[in-house]
């Protein structure tokens, strides 16, 4: 009995557009101006004949605000 495992990775920028607010509570809340560094999003996906992983990484650290 031989089964195969197959993988897919992907990685995309999910930054905030300039000018959006920024979220949580900070000394200096000015909208957002700029980036240091991209944030990204990562999913990595294993599966076989049976069984579907996924992994996902974000960069964020707050998906939902009302």
């Amino acid at each position: 009995m031989s089964s195969t495992l197959d993988a897919g990775v992907s990685r995309r920028i999910i930054n905030a557009r300039v000018g959006s607010p920024k979220f949580g509570i900070r000394l200096f809340a000015d909208p957002i101006q700029g980036y240091e560094s991209d944030l990204t999003a990562t999913a990595l996906v294993l599966a076989d004949s049976h069984t579907k992983l996924a992994i996902i990484a974000l960069d964020i650290c707050e998906l939902f605000n009302p």
